[in-house]
Protein backbone atom coordinates (compact mmCIF):
# COMPACT_ATOMS: atom_id res chain seq x y z
CA UNK A 1 0.00 0.00 0.00
CA UNK A 2 1.62 3.29 -1.09
CA UNK A 3 1.72 6.08 1.44
CA UNK A 4 0.76 9.64 0.68
CA UNK A 5 3.90 11.73 1.28
CA UNK A 6 3.00 14.94 -0.54
CA UNK A 7 5.01 13.78 -3.52
CA UNK A 8 5.67 16.11 -6.42
CA UNK A 9 7.79 16.47 -9.51
CA UNK A 10 10.70 18.69 -8.41
CA UNK A 11 11.29 20.18 -11.86
CA UNK A 12 7.63 21.10 -12.31
CA UNK A 13 7.34 22.33 -8.73
CA UNK A 14 10.37 24.63 -9.00
CA UNK A 15 9.28 26.03 -12.32
CA UNK A 16 5.81 26.69 -10.98
CA UNK A 17 7.10 28.64 -8.00
CA UNK A 18 9.49 30.64 -10.16
CA UNK A 19 6.60 31.66 -12.39
CA UNK A 20 4.96 33.33 -9.41
CA UNK A 21 8.09 35.29 -8.50
CA UNK A 22 9.25 38.18 -10.69
CA UNK A 23 11.76 36.97 -13.27
CA UNK A 24 12.86 40.28 -14.78
CA UNK A 25 15.40 42.45 -13.02
CA UNK A 26 15.34 46.22 -13.30
CA UNK A 27 18.93 46.59 -12.11
CA UNK A 28 20.82 48.72 -14.64
CA UNK A 29 23.83 46.44 -14.98
CA UNK A 30 22.12 43.05 -14.88
CA UNK A 31 23.41 42.18 -18.33
CA UNK A 32 26.95 42.82 -17.10
CA UNK A 33 26.71 40.86 -13.87
CA UNK A 34 28.15 37.65 -15.34
CA UNK A 35 31.14 39.43 -16.88
CA UNK A 36 31.69 41.53 -13.74
CA UNK A 37 31.66 38.40 -11.59
CA UNK A 38 34.14 36.71 -13.91
CA UNK A 39 36.46 39.72 -13.86
CA UNK A 40 36.20 39.93 -10.08
CA UNK A 41 37.09 36.27 -9.74
CA UNK A 42 40.19 36.72 -11.85
CA UNK A 43 41.31 39.76 -9.87
CA UNK A 44 40.85 38.04 -6.52
CA UNK A 45 42.61 34.90 -7.71
CA UNK A 46 45.62 37.03 -8.68
CA UNK A 47 45.50 38.76 -5.29
CA UNK A 48 45.38 35.37 -3.56
CA UNK A 49 48.36 34.15 -5.57
CA UNK A 50 50.35 37.22 -4.48
CA UNK A 51 49.34 36.69 -0.85
CA UNK A 52 50.29 33.02 -1.02
CA UNK A 53 53.78 33.89 -2.26
CA UNK A 54 54.18 36.44 0.53
CA UNK A 55 53.13 34.04 3.27
CA UNK A 56 55.18 31.20 1.79
CA UNK A 57 58.29 33.35 1.96
CA UNK A 58 57.62 33.91 5.67
CA UNK A 59 57.17 30.27 6.68
CA UNK A 60 59.50 28.34 4.37
CA UNK A 61 63.14 27.51 4.94
CA UNK A 62 65.16 25.87 2.16
CA UNK A 63 61.97 25.21 0.19
CA UNK A 64 60.12 23.54 3.06
CA UNK A 65 57.69 24.79 5.69
CA UNK A 66 59.57 25.36 8.94
CA UNK A 67 57.50 24.53 12.00
CA UNK A 68 58.79 27.41 14.14
CA UNK A 69 58.30 29.93 11.37
CA UNK A 70 54.81 28.63 10.69
CA UNK A 71 53.92 28.93 14.37
CA UNK A 72 55.29 32.46 14.48
CA UNK A 73 53.16 33.39 11.45
CA UNK A 74 49.93 31.75 12.55
CA UNK A 75 47.90 34.90 11.95
CA UNK A 76 49.11 35.19 8.36
CA UNK A 77 48.74 31.46 7.71
CA UNK A 78 45.25 31.42 9.20
CA UNK A 79 44.34 34.58 7.31
CA UNK A 80 45.55 33.13 4.02
CA UNK A 81 43.12 30.24 4.44
CA UNK A 82 40.30 32.71 5.10
CA UNK A 83 41.18 34.72 2.00
CA UNK A 84 41.25 31.54 -0.09
CA UNK A 85 37.79 30.64 1.24
CA UNK A 86 36.40 34.04 0.27
CA UNK A 87 37.92 33.84 -3.20
CA UNK A 88 36.37 30.39 -3.67
CA UNK A 89 32.99 31.73 -2.56
CA UNK A 90 33.19 34.48 -5.20
CA UNK A 91 34.26 31.93 -7.81
CA UNK A 92 31.32 29.66 -7.01
CA UNK A 93 28.80 32.52 -7.03
CA UNK A 94 30.07 33.58 -10.45
CA UNK A 95 29.81 30.01 -11.74
CA UNK A 96 26.30 29.65 -10.31
CA UNK A 97 25.16 32.84 -12.03
CA UNK A 98 26.56 31.63 -15.35
CA UNK A 99 24.91 28.20 -15.04
CA UNK A 100 21.53 29.60 -14.07
CA UNK A 101 21.65 32.14 -16.88
CA UNK A 102 22.47 29.45 -19.43
CA UNK A 103 19.57 27.36 -18.11
CA UNK A 104 17.19 30.33 -18.35
CA UNK A 105 16.53 30.26 -14.60
CA UNK A 106 18.39 33.36 -13.45
CA UNK A 107 15.49 35.37 -12.08
CA UNK A 108 15.32 38.25 -9.63
CA UNK A 109 15.72 35.99 -6.61
CA UNK A 110 18.83 34.28 -7.94
CA UNK A 111 20.35 37.54 -9.11
CA UNK A 112 19.92 39.20 -5.72
CA UNK A 113 21.48 36.26 -3.90
CA UNK A 114 24.50 36.45 -6.19
CA UNK A 115 24.72 40.24 -6.15
CA UNK A 116 24.46 40.54 -2.36
CA UNK A 117 26.89 37.68 -1.79
CA UNK A 118 29.49 39.00 -4.22
CA UNK A 119 29.26 42.52 -2.87
CA UNK A 120 29.64 41.47 0.75
CA UNK A 121 32.50 39.00 0.21
CA UNK A 122 34.47 41.49 -1.89
CA UNK A 123 33.80 44.33 0.55
CA UNK A 124 35.18 42.23 3.39
CA UNK A 125 38.28 41.33 1.39
CA UNK A 126 38.84 45.04 0.83
CA UNK A 127 38.05 46.25 4.32
CA UNK A 128 38.86 43.29 6.53
CA UNK A 129 37.77 39.66 6.90
CA UNK A 130 36.34 38.87 10.36
CA UNK A 131 38.13 35.67 11.38
CA UNK A 132 36.56 35.93 14.84
CA UNK A 133 34.73 38.53 16.91
CA UNK A 134 37.96 40.22 17.84
CA UNK A 135 40.27 39.34 14.97
CA UNK A 136 40.05 41.08 11.60
CA UNK A 137 42.32 40.08 8.72
CA UNK A 138 43.72 42.90 6.59
CA UNK A 139 45.48 42.22 3.33
CA UNK A 140 48.50 43.96 4.83
CA UNK A 141 48.64 41.15 7.41
CA UNK A 142 49.54 38.85 4.54
CA UNK A 143 52.41 41.08 3.49
CA UNK A 144 50.63 42.86 0.66
CA UNK A 145 51.51 46.53 0.21
CA UNK A 146 49.02 49.19 -0.89
CA UNK A 147 50.56 49.42 -4.36
CA UNK A 148 50.48 45.66 -4.82
CA UNK A 149 46.79 45.53 -3.88
CA UNK A 150 45.98 48.44 -6.21
CA UNK A 151 47.74 46.68 -9.09
CA UNK A 152 45.34 43.72 -8.76
CA UNK A 153 42.18 45.64 -7.86
CA UNK A 154 39.84 45.93 -10.84
CA UNK A 155 36.89 48.27 -11.47
CA UNK A 156 34.63 45.19 -11.42
CA UNK A 157 35.33 44.74 -7.73
CA UNK A 158 34.26 48.29 -6.89
CA UNK A 159 31.14 48.02 -9.07
CA UNK A 160 30.06 44.78 -7.38
CA UNK A 161 30.58 46.30 -3.93
CA UNK A 162 28.53 49.36 -4.87
CA UNK A 163 25.65 47.32 -6.32
CA UNK A 164 25.83 44.43 -3.87
CA UNK A 165 24.76 44.27 -0.24
CA UNK A 166 22.61 47.41 -0.31
CA UNK A 167 19.50 48.22 1.71
CA UNK A 168 17.40 48.12 -1.46
CA UNK A 169 18.72 44.73 -2.56
CA UNK A 170 18.19 43.18 0.87
CA UNK A 171 14.63 44.52 1.06
CA UNK A 172 13.81 43.20 -2.40
CA UNK A 173 15.31 39.80 -1.59
CA UNK A 174 13.15 39.48 1.52
CA UNK A 175 10.10 40.46 -0.52
CA UNK A 176 10.78 37.81 -3.15
CA UNK A 177 11.54 35.16 -0.53
CA UNK A 178 8.18 35.91 1.11
CA UNK A 179 6.42 35.53 -2.24
CA UNK A 180 8.15 32.22 -2.87
CA UNK A 181 7.30 30.95 0.60
CA UNK A 182 3.65 31.82 0.02
CA UNK A 183 3.68 30.03 -3.33
CA UNK A 184 5.24 26.97 -1.71
CA UNK A 185 2.60 26.89 1.03
CA UNK A 186 -0.20 27.12 -1.53
CA UNK A 187 1.14 24.09 -3.35
CA UNK A 188 1.65 22.09 -0.15
CA UNK A 189 -1.92 22.92 0.87
CA UNK A 190 -3.27 21.63 -2.45
CA UNK A 191 -1.19 18.46 -2.12
CA UNK A 192 -2.33 17.97 1.47
CA UNK A 193 -5.97 18.20 0.41
CA UNK A 194 -5.43 15.55 -2.23
CA UNK A 195 -3.66 13.33 0.29
CA UNK A 196 -6.45 13.74 2.84
CA UNK A 197 -8.61 11.35 0.82
CA UNK A 198 -5.89 8.73 0.28
CA UNK A 199 -6.23 5.13 1.60
CA UNK A 200 -3.31 5.67 3.95
CA UNK A 201 -4.94 8.66 5.63
CA UNK A 202 -8.26 6.79 5.84
CA UNK A 203 -6.46 3.87 7.44
CA UNK A 204 -4.84 6.21 9.98
CA UNK A 205 -8.24 7.65 10.85
CA UNK A 206 -9.68 4.13 11.34
CA UNK A 207 -6.80 3.22 13.66
CA UNK A 208 -7.28 6.39 15.72
CA UNK A 209 -11.05 5.85 15.89
CA UNK A 210 -10.57 2.26 17.02
CA UNK A 211 -12.47 0.83 14.07
CA UNK A 212 -9.46 -1.02 12.69
CA UNK A 213 -7.71 -4.15 14.01
CA UNK A 214 -5.16 -3.77 16.82
CA UNK A 215 -1.51 -3.10 16.07
CA UNK A 216 -0.56 -6.70 16.80
CA UNK A 217 -2.71 -7.96 13.92
CA UNK A 218 -1.46 -5.46 11.35
CA UNK A 219 1.20 -7.89 10.17
CA UNK A 220 -1.57 -10.13 8.76
CA UNK A 221 -4.36 -7.83 7.56
CA UNK A 222 -7.49 -9.46 6.29
CA UNK A 223 -8.62 -8.74 2.71
CA UNK A 224 -12.00 -7.56 4.05
CA UNK A 225 -10.43 -5.02 6.38
CA UNK A 226 -8.09 -3.71 3.70
CA UNK A 227 -10.93 -3.23 1.26
CA UNK A 228 -12.91 -1.33 3.90
CA UNK A 229 -9.92 0.99 4.46
CA UNK A 230 -9.82 1.81 0.77
CA UNK A 231 -13.52 2.40 0.50
CA UNK A 232 -14.10 4.22 3.84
Amino acid sequence: MASCALQYNSATWTAGISDEVAMHSTHPDRGRLISLASDATGALEALLADATRKVRARVELDGRIAGKRFDAEQRAAHGLAWLATYVEAVRQLAAYAARMTEAGRFGDLEELIVRIGLGEYIAQVAGGIPMSQGEILRLSDLGLMTGEIAARWSPALDLLIASGNTVENRARLVELMSQQAAATMRRWTLSARRCASSPTVKLSRMLIAGTAPTATSLTRPSPTWLSSAYSA
